[in-house]
Order: structure tokens, then sequence, then C-alpha cells
């Protein structure tokens, strides 16, 4: 198994086996209320599409839906499994979903649980189950859903300035002309014109790890990073946000 760390939990993961059963014809409710979840999840606004794909599950078929048709907002809850288990970290539970034990970016709020909710009954094992709880005006049409791009940087992966380069210019899509200095990433990272996104949000785990082995180029990677953010957020009037996770 593969060993990950995100937010406050440390997971110990199978992603081949859990896309292999996702990649199965499984039967999914096709309501309105279940289609308008779909869009959402499907679509970039989804921030944490980066950890649907890590672990392996397709957002687009739950193993449980339900909508809750609240006065106030609406709501949806629903349960993925994959293959897994919870090395550490704060478990929830149906009774017991606290900020203690989940993490929420924007409208969605995430949780793990060894409480198995209509697990199929050949799902591999071990299995450890997603929670996602989704908040959403009962009004939105498709069109007026925003378009943030969200990515996820592994701060192991970005251990020298090459490899910091090359995992910004992959997951950022940065054009082929890009210089891999530290001048073309200020310029390409004030630029994205190519994402066509209404905000940015970037994630950054295992922070310790950035630069590690170039701690004087983690200085200006900070620098750059704090420039990029004001800039977007008050020149340009287009959020772009920066969450770092770290062991504590």
């Amino acid at each position: 198994m593969q060993l990950i760390t995100f937010h406050n939990w440390q997971l110990a993961i199978d992603s081949k086996t859990t896309a292999a059963f996702y990649s199965r014809d499984l039967e999914q409710c096709h309501c309105d209320d279940c289609d308008r979840y779909g869009v959402m999840m499907q679509h970039r606004s989804n921030p944490f599409h980066p950890l649907f794909q890590q672990l392996g599950i397709d957002p687009l078929k739950p193993a449980n839906l339900s909508y809750f048709d609240d006065p106030t907002e609406p709501f949806y809850i629903a349960d993925y499994h994959f293959v897994g288990r919870m090395v550490d970290g704060a478990l929830c539970t149906d009774s017991h979903f606290t900020t203690e034990n989940t993490m929420q970016l924007s409208n969605v709020t995430i949780g793990f649980s060894e409480e198995l909710t209509m697990l199929e009954d050949d799902f591999p094992s071990p299995v450890l189950q997603l929670t996602v709880v989704v908040a959403v005006p009962k009004t939105v049409r498709i069109q007026e859903i925003s378009s943030p791009f969200i990515t996820l940087i592994d701060g192991k992966n970005c251990s020298t300035t090459n490899k910091l380069f090359r995992e910004f210019a992959e997951k950022f899509s940065f054009p082929n002309y890009f210089g891999k200095n530290w001048a073309a990433f200020n310029e390409c990272l004030n630029d994205l014109e190519w994402l066509e996104a209404d905000e940015y949000v970037l994630i950054i785990t295992n922070f310790e790890h950035l630069l590690a082995k170039k701690p004087n180029e983690r200085d200006i990677f900070l620098e750059i990073l704090k420039s990029t953010m004001y800039q977007w957020t008050f020149q340009m009037g287009t959020s772009f946000q920066v969450i770092v996770r770290h062991k504590k």
C-alpha cells in the first residue's frame, strides 16, 4: 500500500485496486437531484477533486447519496469506499462529524469513517469510507457554477528546484516556453490565462519536504508565492488561495 498524508490524516491506500473497482459498470440513480450532484462533482468546482484522483475514486459513483431539502440551504451527503486504512488521524461517525475530524474547502466537507454504508459485497479489503457533505443552493444552474482551478502539489516531489519546476509545470499546465528558472516561474504563475479559471486553489502537502535540499531557494519560492497571491487577489481581483499541510 502507498502511504499518503492529507490534511491531518495519514492513510495507507491501494488506489489501483480502488480505481479498478470504480471502473466497473456500477448502478447509479439519474433523478434530477442525483444528476445535479453529478454535475457539481465532475465540475472543477469540486475542491477535493485531486483527493478523489489520488484515492482512485470516481466522484460520479457514490455508494450512497442522499439529498436533504433544507429550507435555508439544501445539501447532499455522499459515501464512497476505497481500499485503505487510517494510519493516523481522527475518524468521523454519523453522530460525530465535527471540525475536529473533518476538513472543509468552499462548500464541501469531507471525513473518513470505518462505519461503512451500502458497501458492495465484493469490495476489496481493507475498506475505509470517505463521507462528503456538499452544500448547494437548490436553484443552482450549471452555468452558475464557478470555475475554480484546484491542484495538489506534494512537497516530496519538490525537494530540488528542478523537481519543483517540473511538478508545477505539470500541475498548472505551463506552456512549452516555460524557461525553468525563477523569473519564468513567476511569470507563468501570474499569467495562467490558459486555465480560464475564476479562482485558484493550490494545496501543498508534505510542505516540510519542499526544497529540503535547497533551503536558500525556498525563500525565493515563498516570496514568489506571496507576490502571486497578492497580485491575483488584490490587483487582478481573482482569488488565489494557498493551503499548506505539513507534519506537526
